[in-house]
């Protein structure tokens, strides 16, 4: 399948490049630059209207405060009110009808406004004529295309993370012969990254949303990709995506999750935002309670070998709440065990447990 040529930045500014052809009317008058229909410039007394009662209504209406309704929704209530009676030609409408805005002009709009929306990405593709994947858009029943390029991301394999998610684009060209819309995430992006370091403050508590959970690679640990805010992705470490240690972060996490966060910096100078989502989780350590001599129930997390070849074994008693125990024999990560509590200082955060039955 081969993608439309839209050149990126250049914008369509007239209805004859976009396929709009008007017709002007003797009749019809032209203000402001725009043509305006006869009958919508006609002088009042052409209408049957005195032009004296129009004027005393008009300064009434503006002397007297609206303290109810604006002088805006009077006039299109006023509207509503007035039978939807045809002329010549015109079909009749049932009542209350309204006429839906056709989706292309509403896009044209935004595009014009050079304002961002929200399209969902439909799928990846990958067009004959080029030589990169594709995100295909759905901007509410118009296909849109977004290269690797225009995605904002660091690399291709993230695209397909982002498959399924919606997310804010700004609109570069239009092609309404084949109804197609080329978009940039990354200039919306960059829109909001200004905003984002402007209102985010550390200790701030905010919400996230998960774009993508990736496993350990290139030397990083498993780690959350989040957005904090407009698109604006900031990368959480295994350590501080959750306090649980047993459980995998795909377990717990999906794309398109909604979470709480805390801020721990905002640094413009180096472009860098740090947050922490298991900051905001409640500390095991002030809430669980037992005492030595108790049996009780644990996941192993980690192990490590000793120098004198027993294992050191690390136990999750509770999501974010570990102990250690020795052991000679090897057990696998997630296995679950009972053990004897030996030591336990919620103080210091100390918890010495014994391999029991």
């Amino acid at each position: 399948m081969a993608i439309p040529k839209v050149k990126p930045g250049v914008l369509v500014d007239d209805e004859e490049k976009m396929g709009v052809e008007v017709e002007v009317t003797p009749d019809d008058r032209v203000i402001d630059g725009e043509t305006m229909p006869a009958e919508e410039t006609a002088a009042p007394e052409a209408a049957g209207i005195d032009p004296d009662a129009l004027l005393n209504e008009e300064q009434v209406a503006l002397e007297t405060p609206d303290t109810s309704v604006s002088k805006q929704s009077k006039e299109l209530s006023g509207k509503a009110q007035r039978p939807a009676f045809a002329t010549a030609g015109q079909k009749v409408q049932p009542e209350g009808f309204v006429q839906e805005a056709d989706r292309w002009e509403y896009l044209w709009f935004i595009h014009k406004k050079n304002r961002s929306i929200e399209a969902c990405v439909e799928k990846i593709t990958f067009p004959d004529n080029l030589k990169t994947a594709v995100w295909e858009l759905d901007l509410g029943g118009v296909k849109g295309v977004c290269p690797l390029s225009e995605t904002g991301l660091a690399s291709q394999q993230l695209m397909f993370r982002y498959v399924g998610q919606v997310v804010r684009v700004k609109i570069a060209g239009m092609d309404k012969e084949n109804r197609l819309v080329a978009c940039s995430h990354r200039a919306a992006i960059a829109d909001a990254r200004e905003r984002v370091f402007e209102t985010l403050e550390p200790d701030q508590i905010i919400d996230v949303m998960v774009k993508a959970v990736l496993p350990a690679e290139g030397g990083k640990p498993p780690r959350l990709v989040v957005d904090v805010g407009g698109g604006v992705l900031v990368e959480v470490p295994r350590g501080s995506a959750t306090r649980r240690r047993a459980e995998r972060l795909e377990r717990l996490f999906r794309p398109g999750k909604q979470a709480k966060a805390k801020v721990i910096q905002v640094d413009r100078r180096t472009d860098r935002i740090r947050v922490s989502l298991a900051a905001v989780e409640s500390d095991p350590w002030a809430t669980y309670s037992c005492q030595r001599g108790d049996v009780v129930a644990a996941k192993v997390v980690r192990q490590v070998r000793q120098q004198d070849g027993s294992l050191m074994l690390y136990l999750e008693v509770q999501p974010g709440l570990i102990g250690i125990a020795s052991t000679l024999h090897g057990l696998r990560i997630g296995d679950q065990v009972l053990a004897k509590v030996k030591v336990y200082s919620p103080k210091e955060q100390k918890l010495r447990l014994a391999l029991w039955g």
